[in-house]
């Protein structure tokens, strides 16, 4: 039995070393050419000799292919617009930005109307988006009521929309910025028309820390607030400040700050009066007008006005302009003139 058993082991042993030579002989004996022949090794072949050298088209973040060994966007020189004919919009034509956090800038979303969101719109929807997508992702996310979908770059210069997107000129740059920096600002309450240092300044002006230069007829003096009664009637003792205003009154982005100031006649007559402070640089300037001028003031600095008696003259105005000396005001409507008069200096 043990011999049958010894036999059996021989024989698997000389198969196994006849089947190792034939496999030996077999691979020695085919032709390289052969073997590259065959469909599979030309497939294989082809991988191996064009991968290392190919330009591996990939997705970017934005799920959009494109060339990622580099890229420069670079402002336009050449005419961008579309032929088109020109189209009429409403003041009431809303825009609406948006940002998504980054790079440290919060996010935000901002609807407007206006002449910025006219300027804007008649932009977005003329440019020639023709040239293919970088891979840069938008800054801004814009939507008009005549088109949506636009991204815009402002580090990179260009606005992307549906599967193109167009590089802008400086100009173009120049506008969108200007426009995205006022509507952004207002929306995140950074627009202030009274700086930190501006309220400091009228505030020591006003508790009577600091003095201020008061102007009149050409003439500047050095005072402070508790001499301001007296500019109107020294002999009253009830003559008093009894409120102030605070408002932009030449549109300058900067605001004045007005005083009421009331006799024993209260409001409604006697020689009583308004101070407006205008801040020039560090210093606080004054400037005197009577009780029938700055009547009904509105925010945008418009004012009612008559003269001394009422009837001679009465209209619209609104301030100009400051100097050291005198403020300058624009009468915009009249009563009893037929012409415009030209501006005056008080």
């Amino acid at each position: 039995m043990k011999k049958s058993i010894k036999v059996v082991l021989i024989l698997l042993w000389v198969c196994m070393i006849i089947v190792g030579i034939s496999a030996c002989g077999d691979s020695a004996g085919i032709d390289k050419e052969d073997l590259i022949d065959t469909p599979i090794a030309k497939e294989m072949s082809y991988v191996s000799a064009t991968l290392p050298n190919a330009q591996v088209s990939l997705e970017d973040e934005t799920g959009v292919e494109g060339d990622l060994s580099g890229h420069d966007n670079t402002l336009s020189t050449e005419d961008n617009i579309v032929e088109h004919e020109k189209a009429g919009y409403c003041d009431n034509t809303v825009t609406k930005i948006s940002r998504e956090s980054q790079m440290g800038r919060e996010s935000c979303e901002v609807s407007f109307d206006g002449s910025d969101s006219v300027a804007l719109t008649d932009l977005l929807l003329y440019l020639d988006y023709s040239d293919g997508i970088c891979r840069c992702q938008p800054e801004y996310n814009v939507d008009t009521e005549f088109g949506t979908g636009y991204g815009i770059n402002l580090t990179e210069g260009y606005v992307r929309h549906d599967v193109g997107q167009v590089s802008l000129t400086a100009e173009q740059l120049e506008l969108i910025q200007g426009i995205f920096d006022r509507q952004v600002s207002m929306a995140q309450g950074e627009e202030k028309a009274v700086s930190p240092d501006q309220t400091e300044i009228f505030k020591a002006v006003l508790l009577g820390d600091s003095p201020f230069i008061y102007c009149h007829g050409g003439n500047v003096e050095t005072m402070v607030i508790t001499d301001v009664p007296a500019l109107f009637d020294e002999d009253d003792p009830l003559m008093k400040v009894w409120e102030f205003s605070v408002i932009d009154l030449n549109g300058d982005g900067e605001d004045e700050v007005i005083l009421f100031v009331v006799g024993v006649a209260g409001d409604m007559g006697g020689k009583g009066g308004k101070v407006v402070f205008h801040q020039i640089g560090d210093k606080v300037y004054g400037y005197t007008t009577d009780n029938r001028t700055l009547v009904d003031l509105k925010i945008d600095g418009t004012y009612d006005y008559s003269d001394p008696t009422g009837v001679a003259e009465a209209g619209i105005a609104t301030v100009r302009g400051f100097s050291e000396t005198e403020y300058t005001v624009d009468k915009i409507t009249y009563s009893n003139f037929p012409h415009p008069k030209p501006a005056e200096n008080l």
